[in-house]
């Protein structure tokens, strides 16, 4: 399920817990506004230091302050450009963004989230890029978003259209380039991509009977979600 989608299942499950038959806020010394008040003041006092003062803060690689001039200690010791290991984060959103809000998300989706990433970031990324140097990962950043040519300069998309046209030129892109990305780009889309094939897998395998009943009787797939959350699975 897509993070948006989940969040909002996740806020729905809440908002009905709140108001469901025994929440009562009788005996709490204050209400729920006077609640919300007060985590509403005490997350902006948290983020204004390291999101808006010393925006340094949201990450802190002691790597990298040990070997500041190595490459192999800012890849691996980055917390914005690398794997992060050795680093701690202060900012909440830094720390809650493999998952959303992982207040709200029950513990059973968090744990497959943190396995997942884990197996992704910290095993098959440095295999693909230190061990097998897959598609010469080596010759490109170890993180980022950029395009890049052959040599690891950035890739000038200007050189493979046709004159006027927002058209490919074939025999300007093999006379170029081919185009390149970082291994974590790379890999980030393989997985965009087997994600479809997973979902589409899980559903089958776990819910095909209710996909199957929805075919002939349709119904918002969120009222499925919602019903079927238990309220203590978000107290």
């Amino acid at each position: 399920m897509h993070e948006k989608e989940e969040n909002t299942v996740a806020k729905s499950g809440l908002n009905n817990c709140s108001n469901s038959k025994g929440s009562s806020s009788s005996s709490s010394s204050f209400s729920r506004i006077q609640f919300f008040c007060i985590c509403l003041v005490a997350s902006f006092a948290y983020y204004l230091l390291p999101g808006y003062f010393f925006s340094s803060l949201s990450t802190v690689s002691v790597v990298c302050f040990v070997w500041p001039h190595s490459v192999t200690a800012q890849q691996i010791g980055s917390g914005l450009n690398g794997l992060g290991i050795g680093s701690f984060a202060l900012d909440w959103a830094t720390v809650s963004s493999f998952r959303g809000s992982p207040l709200a998300v029950p513990l059973f989706s968090l744990v497959n989230a943190a396995v997942g990433f884990f197996l992704y970031l910290y095993v098959l990324i440095p295999i693909a890029y230190w061990g097998t140097n897959a598609y010469d990962a080596k010759t490109f950043p170890f993180f980022s978003s950029g395009s890049y040519a052959n040599d690891g300069s950035p890739y000038d998309i200007k050189r493979i259209l046709s004159p006027g046209l927002l058209a490919l030129d074939l025999d300007a892109y093999n006379s170029y380039s081919k185009l390149h990305l970082s291994i974590m780009m790379a890999m980030t889309t393989a997985m965009g991509f087997a994600v479809i094939g997973a979902a589409t897998t899980h559903l089958l395998l776990f819910h095909g009977k209710y996909a199957t009943q929805s075919l002939r009787h349709p119904s918002p797939i969120c009222f499925f979600f919602m019903e079927s959350m238990p309220c203590k699975a978000l107290r």
